[in-house]
């Protein structure tokens, strides 16, 4: 008598089957994993974003109180309350700015009030009223 040395057909199935059940466990976990990474890429970039705007704000600012330059509230408002929006795709960006004291421009300082970053089916968003990031799915 000859044995042959293979796997049944059962014993294949049944190996399948315990394959597809682990699968099925650890797959939404993986994909939560992925998901999550995005959104921390997402952040990361709006964070980098927002500081890069920040400093053009306030070098545009002290451009303008330059104190070889008289300031007056025409020049400072190239930089008070403006809502900047790049709509290139897949980026997009809103920032607005507001100053501390209207009444003297030269001793205004401007900060990102809101800021938005939407990255493919992520928006990260700044209140400076709240301080916190926030991420949202776009999808």
């Amino acid at each position: 008598m000859r044995r042959n040395k293979g796997f049944t057909l059962v014993e294949l199935v049944v190996v399948l089957i315990i394959i597809a059940i682990l699968a099925a466990a650890v797959g939404p976990a993986l994909l939560g994993y992925i998901d999550k990474a995005k959104e921390n890429e997402t952040l990361n970039n709006a964070k980098k974003m927002y500081l890069a705007a920040q400093s053009i704000i306030d070098q545009a600012h002290s451009d303008l109180v330059d104190p070889k330059t008289r300031v007056t509230a025409d020049r400072m408002s190239e930089i008070t309350l403006m809502d900047i929006t790049d709509g290139s795709e897949p980026y997009k960006i809103t920032y607005k700015t507001n100053s501390f004291d209207s009444t003297n421009p030269s001793k205004s300082m401007y900060i990102i009030e809101r800021f938005t970053y939407d990255e493919g089916a992520y928006r990260a968003k700044y209140e400076r009223s709240t301080g916190k990031w926030e991420v949202i799915s776009l999808e």
